[in-house]
């Protein structure tokens, strides 16, 4: 990580190389490896995304903070976290990241999980933003 901080502050960001996008490559890291009190800190240090970022890494980070917050035991953080995500992914046409969304509310969160289009496949998100 000091790696990636050093080379951060040397080198011109990208939509993929940026503060914002490494912050959530670590949260992910460190659930993976059931380093939920670190993370749980470092949701709460979460960068704001600039013009750099692209808009799918907002949405990417809001599944992976409720991600954080359910095992922290923040059911009602982990929920504003996924019904913010879903719009977003509608939004944006991003079924992977409804899908993500689902796995993520599993059966703690039901109605995170009923917010998000049944299907989760392109046409279905087609047929949302179409109408």
């Amino acid at each position: 990580m000091r790696e990636n901080a050093d080379l951060l502050s040397s080198v011109e960001h990208t939509s993929l190389f940026n503060p914002f996008s490494l912050h959530e490559i670590r949260l992910r890291g460190l659930v993976a490896t059931v380093r939920t009190g670190t993370a749980i800190r470092l949701v709460e240090q979460s960068p704001t995304p600039t013009a750099g970022v692209a808009p799918q890494w907002r949405v990417i980070e809001l599944v992976t903070v409720a991600h954080v917050q359910l095992p922290a035991d923040d059911r009602k953080g982990a929920a504003e976290s996924l019904d913010t995500a879903v719009g977003e992914a509608v939004m944006q046409r991003l079924p992977h990241q409804l899908q993500r969304i689902m796995r993520t509310a599993g059966t703690r969160l039901p109605d995170s999980r009923r917010s998000s289009p049944s299907c989760c496949s392109m046409e279905t998100v087609r047929c949302g933003i179409g109408q």
